[in-house]
């Protein structure tokens, strides 16, 4: 503000401006020649990793990222026909991490603890008449079963003493 305002009264002067010295020279950086497949891909590179992860994913599924990939080989790993995906075949191809003990809600109280007791899963899923509701951990399950099978004898016994003798006996 105070340099228009020089330049509106005294005219306009640069010997009134400061003078600051231009930069040395810098040595120009050298180009750094990339490796021909990430040369070929720096377009796709951002800040965001995942952004960059999807970009080259979804080029790489059209099959329009490497240009000497040619249509046979983009299309050798498709089914011909495509193999269906049954209840069978899913069980088939993730039986090594499926967990197949449920705890059926329906069932009697005693059923639903031994069930719950017995079971080497980290998981058990709670189903209502086979119809499955929720995951539970194991280990909760099976704490706080335990907790509830510790609370009720002390119930009892809280409610045995509370009994006042009805014969003129010492309580």
């Amino acid at each position: 503000m105070i340099t228009r305002q020089l330049a509106i009264s005294c005219g306009w002067s640069s010997s009134l401006l400061p003078q600051i010295p231009r930069p040395a020279a810098q040595p120009q950086p050298q180009s750094v020649s990339l490796h021909p497949p990430v040369a070929e891909r720096q377009m796709y590179f951002d800040e965001n990793e995942a952004v960059m992860l999807a970009k080259i994913s979804i080029e790489e599924l059209r099959g329009t990222m490497d240009s000497t990939v040619s249509p046979e080989r983009t299309t050798a790993n498709l089914e011909e026909p495509p193999d269906r995906l049954t209840s069978v075949r899913l069980r088939d191809l993730f039986a090594y991490c499926l967990y197949t003990q449920a705890v059926d809600q329906a069932w009697s109280n005693a059923e639903q603890l031994t069930r719950l007791l017995e079971s080497s899963a980290p998981y058990v899923a709670l189903a209502r008449d086979g119809v499955y509701e929720a995951m539970l951990r194991s280990d909760l399950g099976q704490s706080a079963a335990t907790r509830e099978m510790l609370r009720l004898p002390r119930q009892r016994s809280t409610n045995n003493s509370n009994l006042v003798p009805t014969s003129g006996g010492v309580p």
